[in-house]
């Protein structure tokens, strides 16, 4: 009885992780190349890439846990080309090829942030996707460099300062990869720490767009987004500097945010935001 009982958990438990791991697959056409996005939920990933070129693929933010990771694979597969690299752009995952490529800058951000790898292993144990390549990849590229499969290019430019350093990576110059897409709610507590919240964030959303991509995907988020929503990121950012400047108390910024846009979401944190940026 009891193998009987351990077995039906056994499918039970398979069931449910089949289940979780459906996800749904976007293919959009670009100039050079296919775009294929996975949409999952594997913990801290939303969004994953296949880059098809004419005669072979790129895995591009690739999931983390093996769920996710198996089906990624099998519809890989069935696009009958080879995977010729995989790279990590913001956030570790599995590995789709023998050639790995990970921004310079994310090893060494890495590096700080042990715990977080830790946390990936103790939380996912043997659904975990085999992430050691991370230390070692085939090649750490370098700001500034292009690299090119299949005809298709990855320029790797100088990504934003935020929670680690990347690359934004530029794809044939049409569609760049973040690690999450502009919020066009107000902005949260966690991105209003300080009065120099607003600089940095003005920065990020500049530097990306000198990348002169029409399309951002975004690891976090929707997962593709026109460049308008970074630019309109953007100008709510400098209106909301520009209100702070002329504030004097927390509180009559929060009422001026409040009214120049009242259509955004998370406006029940805006006395929090608020004081945050009089600090």
């Amino acid at each position: 009885m009891r193998k009987v009982f351990m077995t039906l958990m056994a499918l039970l438990c398979a069931i449910m992780v089949n289940a979780q791991a459906d996800g749904t697959f976007t293919v959009k056409q670009m100039k050079g190349f296919t775009l294929h996005i996975y949409n999952h939920d594997g913990g801290p990933g939303d969004h994953s890439f296949v880059i098809e070129g004419p005669s072979s693929l790129v895995a591009l933010e690739v999931p983390l846990t093996k769920p996710y990771g198996d089906k990624f694979s099998d519809y890989m597969r069935g696009l009958n080309k080879p995977v010729v690299a995989t790279i990590t752009g913001y956030d570790i995952g599995g590995k789709f090829s023998e050639q790995t490529f990970i921004p310079e800058a994310l090893v060494e951000s890495m590096k700080r942030m042990s715990n977080m790898i830790d946390g990936y292993k103790t939380r996912y144990g043997d659904n975990l996707m085999d992430i050691s390549y991370w230390t070692n990849p085939t090649e750490q590229v370098k700001f500034g460099v292009t690299k090119t499969w299949d005809g298709v290019k990855f320029r790797f430019d100088e990504g934003p300062d935020g929670f680690f350093k990347s690359a934004t990576i530029v794809i044939n110059g049409q569609v760049a990869l973040l690690h999450s897409e502009p919020s066009a709610n107000h902005l949260s507590v966690r991105e209003a720490q300080n009065a120099a919240s607003l600089d940095t964030a003005i920065k990020a959303d500049e530097m990306v767009l000198k990348s002169g991509a029409k399309y951002f995907i975004t690891h976090h988020g929707s997962g593709f987004v026109p460049a308008k929503a970074v630019k309109d990121h953007l100008k709510y950012l400098k209106k909301v500097k520009a209100l702070r400047a002329k504030a004097t108390t927390p509180e009559q910024l929060a009422a001026a945010m409040q009214k120049a846009f009242p259509n955004r979401g998370g406006a029940e944190n805006l006395a929090e935001v608020a004081a945050n940026l009089f600090k």
